[in-house]
């Protein structure tokens, strides 16, 4: 395997790693997400996106 091969997958695991840490950071830590239990809101929401 040559050197640019190794440091390409270096540099790929290392972006994937930090996207997982980003997402759990965002969703779990920060908690930014909604949950939806009316339809009502549920519909309301589909339509401002």
């Amino acid at each position: 395997m040559g050197n640019k091969s190794k440091k390409f997958i270096v540099i790929f695991i290392i972006l994937v790693f930090l996207s997982i840490v980003f997402s759990y950071y965002t969703f779990v830590i920060k908690e930014n997400f909604e949950i939806f239990t009316d339809e009502k809101a549920f519909n309301e929401a589909l339509l401002e996106e």
